[in-house]
């Protein structure tokens, strides 16, 4: 970490503020518990909105917002330009929000790896430890790359052979296999095992030292977004195939160019369209006219944007599956046609030349997705949970 006596001052500083704001509103706010689960802080693929909506007397709190999903938080910065003016801002509203959240909620979700105050330094451990003294559960949800272990991630491609998101990072990225960089996911492994009385996490995709009792993560896609026009299948010259990926290093972008150049180069007729840097509403509008949708190749899970795409009527491909991630619903693998790397162009020319396989295959899909992937099915599965979390947090 850069400049750390710096960070380690505003750290500080961010201390003061947090007892500050924690007094002040002890008188202001004393005996007004009317927030469940505090959600935030940093807004990852749409999940905290998500959540909160997911999540009976949640309330969203967003300081690090997500410029491809613009939403509107419960808590939320002013937009403000400079990312750097953001930032500075958040430091010091951060801590602030987190002193009145200490009386109005019964517990704080985090998702991903940053918190209220500076992070980086202690993995978030003296900030969970406050919270935990002022009486508050602690929820942790992990999206991936926040408690990944590069190392873990190896040993699983060697173990089975199959290449594996975390060490295609490893290999980009040289940091990123430094003992520095997996001592650092060891201690926020450490920290959360410690202080969360509820972790949400996979254990392949998302390999990491976590204590193997988390719970599967959820996608909570909101269920009015289930909207699909399965008669564009009776539409379908040419056959519309999208492919938007956040990561082309990733999602196997490479492999899909490669793909859809031999393709064009043998002569079969579609309309492909990439997407990226591209806004989340762009992104629907496309899935609404897509047929076949390229999701990830790496992945042993679908994502968020696979989601998106099963909810839109799309017929999916992707390397995921429930036999490299057991946190995967039983039968996700007939909800999408699974397609390692390697596969695309082969799996293409079949429905390419076999149109008529997809409304069903889409169908499929599109009803897999809504009884495990949605708001309701998160509702069912992640309250409980929460629950006993504040159960136990009062006993206690």
């Amino acid at each position: 970490m850069k400049n750390l006596a710096l960070w380690h001052a505003v750290w500080s500083v961010q201390k003061v503020i947090l007892l500050l704001s924690y007094a002040l509103h002890r008188v202001t706010v004393r005996g007004v518990t009317n927030v469940s689960w505090e959600v935030g802080a940093a807004e990852i693929s749409s999940l905290v909105w998500n959540l909160t909506r997911t999540i009976p007397g949640a309330r969203s709190t967003v300081l690090y917002a997500n410029k491809y999903y613009p939403r509107k938080y419960d808590r939320q910065l002013p937009a403000i330009t400079s990312k750097r003016r953001a930032n500075a801002l958040a430091l010091v509203v951060g801590p602030w929000w987190l002193g009145q959240s200490l009386h109005r909620a019964e517990g704080i979700l985090y998702v991903g790896a940053l918190g209220y105050l500076v992070s980086s330094i202690d993995q978030r451990a003296w900030e969970m430890n406050f919270v935990r003294r002022k009486g508050l559960a602690i929820a942790c949800f992990l999206t991936g790359t926040d408690i990944r272990s590069t190392a873990m991630s190896v040993e699983i491609e060697l173990d089975r052979g199959c290449v594996h998101v975390g060490g295609i990072l490893g290999r980009a990225y040289p940091w990123m296999a430094t003992p520095e960089y997996e001592d650092s996911k060891r201690e926020l492994a450490r920290v959360i095992n410690a202080n969360s009385d509820a972790v949400f996490s996979l254990a392949s995709a998302q390999a990491s030292y976590l204590e193997p009792t988390f719970h599967p993560t959820v996608y909570a896609f909101p269920d009015d977004d289930f909207v699909a026009d399965f008669t564009k299948f009776e539409r379908a010259e040419p056959l519309r195939i999208v492919h938007a990926p956040s990561s082309p290093l990733l999602k196997g972008t490479a492999e899909v160019s490669q793909a859809i150049a031999r393709l064009r180069a043998e002569g079969y007729e579609f309309d492909y369209t990439e997407l990226t840097e591209t806004s989340n509403a762009r992104v629907l509008r496309e899935l609404d006219r897509a047929h076949i949708v390229l999701n990830n190749f790496f992945s042993y899970t679908p994502g968020v944007f696979g989601v998106e795409a099963l909810a839109r009527g799309c017929v999916m491909l992707t390397s995921a599956s429930e036999s490299l991630e057991a946190g995967l619903p039983a039968g996700s693998d007939a909800a999408w046609i699974r397609t390692p790397s390697s596969q695309i162009y082969e799996t293409l020319v079949a429905l390419i030349t076999h149109p008529e396989t997809l409304r069903a295959q889409a169908e499929r899909g599109f009803a897999f997705a809504q009884a495990h992937f949605s708001e309701q099915a998160a509702r069912r599965q992640i309250v409980p949970i929460l629950d006993a979390a504040l159960a136990h947090r009062m006993s206690t």
